[in-house]
C-alpha cells in the first residue's frame, strides 16, 4: 500500500461487501457446477481424490473444537502469543486434529459406510 491511507468511507464499503461478493461469487460457482455449467472446475471439483479427503476434514471440523478445548482446560499460566509460539501451536493442533480424525474416520465412518454399501447392494439385488 505504500503508505496511502484509504478513506473511512472506502474501507466501510470494503468490510461491508467483501463477505457478500465473496459469498456470491462462491454460490455462484456451486450453481453453475450443478446446472451442468461448471467447465474444468466442476470436473475439478468432482473429482474422486477429494472424496476420501472431504471424509477426514468433517471429522477434524468436528474432532478440532474438542482438541482446542482440551488444550485449554490444561493450561496452567499465560500463554505469550510470539510468532514461534504460533506456528508450533497451529502445527500442533493441525496434526492432532487430523491424528484424531483419522481414527475417529476409521472406527466410526469407515464402519458405517461398508454396512450400508452391504445394505444397498442386497436391496438392489
Amino acid at each position: 500500500n505504500r503508505g496511502h491511507k484509504n478513506s473511512l468511507s472506502v474501507d466501510a464499503l470494503y468490510n461491508s461487501l467483501s463477505v457478500l461478493t465473496w459469498s456470491l461469487g462462491v454460490a455462484w460457482i456451486i450453481f453453475a457446477c450443478n446446472t451442468g455449467y461448471g467447465g474444468f472446475i466442476n470436473t475439478f471439483l468432482s473429482a474422486g481424490i477429494w472424496s476420501p479427503l472431504s471424509r477426514l476434514t468433517y471429522c477434524a471440523y468436528l474432532v478440532h473444537p474438542v482438541i482446542m478445548f482440551m488444550y485449554s482446560l490444561c493450561q496452567r499460566y499465560t500463554l505469550y502469543a510470539t510468532d514461534i509460539n504460533m506456528i508450533f501451536l497451529f502445527l500442533g493442533f493441525w496434526m492432532c486434529t487430523y491424528g484424531v480424525a483419522f481414527f475417529v474416520s476409521m472406527a466410526f465412518e469407515a464402519p458405517m459406510i461398508g454396512l450400508e454399501r452391504l445394505l444397498l447392494k442386497k436391496q438392489s439385488s
